[in-house]
């Protein structure tokens, strides 16, 4: 026998949430901020929902998986890879933000998932993570460019910043090594974890990195960083 409750699925944008109730077939979007999250827990109000999936977003989930965890609904990440493959399935190929809403609702209630325990200190490795990899990407952009500067003053605007970029890229991996440390020591799940194994975007063996292409210093400085935990 099915199970009953309503399955709503989430695609979240930076501005807006597309929101579909599988049954009866309800769609409709709201903002993705602090008022429009009451308003989706209004539109869910006292109705029996078994299970609210959202596709993880770059962090732009991050708000409104929090409000409905604590209005207590039974929020759930839907695998992106999997989903894309269950879309194909269903001969969705175009992008398409509120029938991508009704393909996570179907997904939701047609394929097992689970439901999202709830580990700040996970979270908070995500959000540094992610914190992480835009520095890196801004790191590589900015050297490609310094690379082809002519003009020494420019040049030492751009180097100045590169600088500024690697120091605060130390900051983060002196954050995630202690952090990392300290999920482990409260007896957290880590082996199969590639971040919490310190295998994060642009992390060097046994050390927090600074990103490829990080020149000799930075790559000491972060291995000093991540023996000492220190902020």
């Amino acid at each position: 026998m099915a199970e009953k409750g309503l399955v709503v699925g989430i695609d979240v944008a930076k501005g807006w949430l597309d929101v579909a109730v599988l049954e009866p077939g309800e769609s409709f979007r709201v903002d993705n901020d602090s008022a429009g999250w009451a308003l989706l827990l209004q539109r869910l109000r006292g109705r029996r929902v078994r299970a609210v999936d959202l596709e993880p977003s770059g962090g732009y989930e991050r708000g409104a998986k929090q409000a409905l965890r604590k209005a207590g609904l039974p929020v759930r990440n839907v695998n992106p890879h999997k989903l894309g493959h269950f879309a194909r399935a269903l001969g969705r190929l175009a992008k398409n933000d509120r029938l991508d809403a009704v393909v996570i609702a179907r997904y939701t209630a047609d394929m097992p998932t689970r439901e999202m325990r709830v580990d700040p200190l996970r979270e908070q490795l995500a959000e540094l993570v992610s914190a992480r990899r835009q520095l890196t990407e801004d790191k590589i952009s900015l050297s490609n460019q310094l690379d082809q500067l002519r003009d020494a003053m420019v040049r030492r605007l751009f180097a100045r910043r590169l600088r500024s970029i690697e120091a605060n890229i130390l900051l983060i991996d002196k954050r995630l090594c202690r952090t990392r440390r300290q999920r482990c020591a409260t007896g957290g799940e880590g082996s199969t974890d590639p971040v919490l194994q310190g295998r994060w975007p642009g992390a060097q063996p046994h050390a927090a990195g600074a990103g490829s292409g990080a020149r000799p210093g930075v790559k000491a400085r972060n291995r000093r960083a991540c023996r000492s935990g220190a902020l």
